[in-house]
């Protein structure tokens, strides 16, 4: 393969060969020709980490050199001065195998565990690498290089050189599998050298390979994590689906049946190929979780049904073992020193896969309209908009045929629906038309809707038999039928819809000697695909019943006379025609709108929930209590917040794992929450007037005390008030002054002072007496306000983390209350958001109308006894001070968040 002339130029050729071949799969792979390719892939049994090479070399030497090695310096002087040729072989003379660590340190220790546990106990010994020696020269992406000799009885050596290299940039193609951009590989090649100059793949290869396999095993083990993902929308079986679509490795189960009925065996599903981190396991569902007796798919809705089991009271037998595990969920297992991969599925999986689907408001109209204004209906849409495109060949027909028709409004008209409606709402109003029902359903995208509104009908049926006459009870639905299945497009202007209406009225009754009730059923029924625009009505005509009403008149008393009176009296029959038409308007819920008009209720005191004794208090928000904030979301500081929180996710994508990170990239804004519990507050206040249940006999707090034992003294607010009442200036102030953190933090205490300080203290408070200036005419804007004071009490430190916590209580006369206002809404504040810790997160996009709050009962602000601490303060000062609060955490937040973004390396 080689021919050089003389052996200085053979072994640097040789070095020089191996050394571009050993590289050229992660430097330059697509320069590695068939023909120069030295390497082949061995068969393994461990797809993950190991692959084998071969290489076979052969050397033409042209001349013999005899040495004796006697000291590894020996070895290596005669492996550059070597001068015979090296015979064909099948040994390996390189392996090489995945790094388990991403760090060059981490490898470092690797191949010093490989070199005290494996090359030292083989009697090999390390020889610093010269600039002068040409073999030592390695590609650029080589991180770390060591070399060792063993000199041998016979006058020969063996030599092993071990390398750390890191793999190429992401996108290139590196001829293995499992690999990604920051990992590293370790290879180890070596020769064996004869006295007389041969050479020869080292045997020690396979040892030093099975070492490093060894290790690896060990090491991975180390590093498996493990997440549980719970799916939200999508079934398992398909998320598994596209996840094996998409290249992951998944592992799935076949059953089989058990010992028992309700017993399962399952064998897991080999996966094909080489198993890649991250790897995601189906977690099982619980075999059984409804009552309903039948196989899965099975329809039961037309089964006969069994008269015994219809009436038989005993309840239902539970065979199934009872479980209470989650359902829909994914186990991923993963390398804790790849945590970009996991965060890459876990994106894959939230922003692609499991998504939810659409929702559709249905809104359902029934109204029984007489046939005569029916027409008078119809000329109003063809008179008044001229815009509306009838979808049936006549929109209200002028014979008596009864026909159901089907028929929309263009949906470029966009004041449609109102004229409609006033034009029902006349009709009702005149006696013309009745309202039957209002219903509405609510219903996902793709799935089917049921609207029935009518009546079960009892039918008798008799069968006789050789045993007797048996009898049954069947129930036949009288009325209007809607079934339903949207689909809405994608920009969610238009909605195709399944439509379906079963009209039905009970017409004539009938009865036999051997039927007890047999009857007349008028229906009429239609189905159809119809397309409308997001909001707009179409309406399905139902069933034309006529009624016969027959009527006496004639002239008083003497119409009544028997046979007498027939000349004075006449029979008049009317008949009486009325339709039953249904009309549909379909609403597209927004996914991201969670405040959607058409899905919350009204803003009616009917929906809160007061006075009950065994559940809480309820509070639904109306429209009116939330504030327009929308300047806050438009500010330029968010915005570019939210596109730096986006740009390094995408860089690092282990930052959407940090919860201030992940907030972010919810919108959501730093600091909003002061503006829900000011929100909250003046609901508490104005609205319910919660505040007066305070009694201010009960409110208490811990005053600071440096010469009592305990430190601290259990204070009446009342107490120190009613020094304000034998006070002739109204102008006093009550600071009660509380350290926004008591116990301190570790990160201030040192560990002298974990052993002195108390890191276990009540909330205790500082009380400082102070009087408010009052400016006279000549000194007006002389001296600090009320608001000025508050602000500089509660002044944060110069790197934005809040110091102390102050409440500035006075009666002096202001626009705000503090003391009979304030601090009792606080109060209750504090109660109220303790109760909706879970249920209500403190963010403006949760914060909507629709929303239910739960609130304590008026008894329990009343009995209790209302303990002021530093948490009271800071509400306090964050209710009368909102805005300014807002923008101090604002800032504070925005400035960590963008130190934590500067620095993309996981806390």
């Amino acid at each position: 393969m080689f021919e050089h002339t003389n052996i200085k130029s053979i072994n640097m050729t040789f070095r020089s060969k191996f050394t571009s071949s050993c590289f050229c799969r992660f430097v330059c792979p697509q320069k590695l020709s068939q023909k120069q390719s030295l390497w082949t892939k061995p068969k393994t049994r461990q797809p993950l980490f190991c692959i084998g090479m071969m290489l076979l070399v052969v050397f033409t030497l042209g001349s013999t050199v005899s040495a004796q090695v006697t000291s590894p310096e020996d070895v290596l002087e005669h492996r550059e001065n070597a001068a015979d040729t090296v015979n064909p072989s099948s040994a390996k003379s390189v392996c090489f195998i995945q790094s388990p660590y991403r760090s060059l340190e981490n490898n470092r220790q690797f191949i010093n565990t490989v070199v005290l546990r494996t090359l030292l106990p083989m009697g090999y010994v390390e020889k610093q690498p010269t600039d002068e020696n040409p073999m030592m020269k390695q590609p650029s992406n080589v991180q770390l290089y060591r070399y060792f000799v063993k000199p041998l009885k016979n006058g020969s050596g063996r030599d092993i050189e071990l390398f750390v290299a890191i793999y190429p940039q992401a996108g290139e193609d590196t001829g293995t599998e499992n690999t990604a951009k920051g990992s590293y590989e370790i290879y180890a090649y070596g020769l064996e050298y004869d006295a007389d100059g041969g050479q020869r793949p080292n045997p020690d290869i396979a040892t030093i390979e099975a070492s490093l396999q060894t290790l690896v095993d060990k090491s991975a083990i180390e590093y498996v994590g493990y997440e549980v993902y719970q799916l939200s929308y999508i079934q398992s079986d398909s998320a598994l689906a596209l996840l094996k679509a998409l290249g992951y490795t998944t592992i799935e189960y076949n059953q089989q049946p058990g010992e028992k009925d309700d017993e399962k065996i399952y064998h897991i599903v080999e996966a094909k190929g080489q198993l890649k981190m991250p790897v995601i396991v189906k977690i099982l569902d619980p075999a059984t979780t409804t009552f309903i007796v039948g196989k899965p798919g099975e329809d039961n809705s037309k089964k006969e049904v069994d008269l015994k089991t219809t009436f038989y009271l005993g309840g239902t037998v539970l065979k199934e073992k009872t479980s209470g595990e989650p359902q829909q969920r994914l186990l991923i297992l993963y390398d804790k020193r790849a945590l970009d991969t996991l965060q890459v599925l876990l994106n894959i999986l939230q922003e692609k896969i499991d998504k939810p689907a659409k929702q559709v408001i249905i809104e359902a109209m029934v109204i029984e309209l007489n046939t005569d204004k029916k027409s008078e209906l119809g000329v109003a849409f063809t008179a008044d908009k001229g815009k509306y495109q009838i979808l049936a060949q006549q929109a209200i027909p002028e014979t008596t045929t009864i026909k159901p028709f089907t028929f929309a409004f263009d949906k470029n008209a966009a004041d449609a629906l109102l004229l409609f409606q006033s034009k029902l709402e006349a009709l009702v109003e005149t006696g013309n038309a009745k309202v039957l029902s209002n219903p509405s359903v609510l219903v996902l995208d793709g799935r089917q809707a049921r609207i029935q509104v009518g009546q079960q009908v009892p039918v008798v049926r008799s069968n006789t038999t050789a045993e007797g006459i048996i009898r049954a009870v069947e129930y036949i639905p009288i009325g209007i039928v809607l079934n339903l299945r949207p689909r809405i497009n994608q920009d969610n202007t238009e909605i195709t819809m399944q439509v379906e209406t079963v009209v039905s009225a009970i017409q004539e009754i009938r009865g036999a000697a051997d039927v007890f009730f047999a009857p007349t059923i008028d229906s009429r029924e239609v189905q159809t695909f119809v397309r409308v625009a997001n909001n707009t009505p179409f309406i399905v005509g139902g069933l034309i019943a006529t009624t016969a009403k027959k009527s006496t008149a004639g002239i008083p008393i003497l119409s009544q006379i028997p046979l007498l009176g027939v000349p004075f009296r006449r029979k008049k029959t009317d008949n009486i025609q009325k339709e039953v038409i249904v009309v549909l308007t379909p609403h597209v819920v927004p996914i991201e709108e969670k405040n959607f008009s058409y899905a919350i209720p009204k803003d009616s005191e009917m929906f809160d929930s007061f006075g009950y004794h065994l559940f809480r208090n309820a509070y639904r928000i109306r429209r009116d209590d939330v504030f327009d904030l929308s300047f806050l979301s438009e500010n330029r500081v968010y915005q570019e917040l939210v596109e730096a929180a986006e740009a390094a996710v995408k860089k690092a994508p282990r930052l959407q794992r940090e919860e201030k990170i992940r907030s972010i990239l919810k919108q959501n804004i730093p600091g909003e929450e002061v503006m829900v519990r000011r929100m909250l507050w003046e609901i508490i206040v104005y609205k319910l007037r919660y505040h007066q249940y305070i009694d201010m006999d009960k409110i208490i707090f811990f005053e600071d005390l440096p010469d009592d034992p305990n430190g601290l003294m259990l204070t009446y607010l009342s107490e120190k008030l009613s020094r304000f009442d034998k006070q002739t200036d109204k102008n006093q102030t009550l600071a009660l002054i509380f350290d926004a953190n008591p116990g301190g933090s570790l990160e201030t205490l040192s560990r002298s002072a974990l052993e002195s300080k108390r890191l276990f203290v009540q909330p205790k408070a500082t009380v400082v007496y102070d009087v408010l200036p009052t400016p006279g005419p000549s000194q007006e804007g002389s001296g600090e306000t009320y608001m000025q004071r508050l602000a500089r009490l509660n002044q944060r430190q110069p790197d934005g983390t809040p110091d102390k916590w102050t409440m500035l209580l006075t009666k002096a006369p202001l626009r705000i209350k503090p003391v009979d206002e304030i601090l009792p809404g606080v109060l209750v504040l504090k109660r109220v958001l303790e109760l909706n810790k879970s249920s209500l997160p403190l963010t403006l996009r949760d914060f909507k109308p629709g929303q239910q709050i739960l609130f304590p009962t008026e008894q329990d602000i009343r009995t209790n006894y209302h303990v002021i601490d530093g948490k009271v303060a800071q509400l306090f000062y964050e209710v009368i001070l909102y805005y300014p609060a807002f923008e101090e955490t604002f800032k504070y937040e925005v400035k960590r968040i963008y130190e934590r973004l500067d620095n993309n390396t996981p806390n």
